[in-house]
């Protein structure tokens, strides 16, 4: 019973937070310009912001992906997790840092039971 518990919960973080994660990239493919403010300017002189939002939608789709079916888990989950607490840096701990703050930390428990080879 409890492998159970343990697989399924496993499970239901990894569908969560992929949920999450399909969420944003589709809102950043379908309204980047929503998203442009966001980019900070130091970002948008090395690389114009409608082209990093596609960059980072289409990491998080792929990213997320593998570690949905187990690819390379350790190592997605772990960039997933590093992408967001970069964003927690640049945005700040207002709302937006403190939930990116939990969906890293969050991620980061994933990558790390992966080295486990159980997530």
């Amino acid at each position: 019973m409890v492998k159970f518990k343990e697989e399924h919960s496993w499970l239901v973080l990894k569908v969560g937070l992929a949920i999450v994660y399909f969420y944003f990239a589709y809102q950043q493919l379908a309204e980047p310009n929503v998203w442009e403010g966001l980019v900070p300017l130091w970002i948008d002189n090395i690389v114009p912001a409608r082209i990093m939002i596609t960059i980072n939608a289409v990491f998080e789709i792929v990213a997320t992906i593998c570690v949905l079916i187990n690819f390379k888990t350790k190592w997605f989950a772990g960039l997933l997790a590093l992408h967001l607490f970069v964003i927690v840096g640049v945005v700040g701990f207002n709302p937006t840092g403190v939930r990116d703050f939990g969906l890293a930390m969050a991620s980061l428990a994933v990558a790390i039971k992966a080295f486990d080879g159980k997530a």
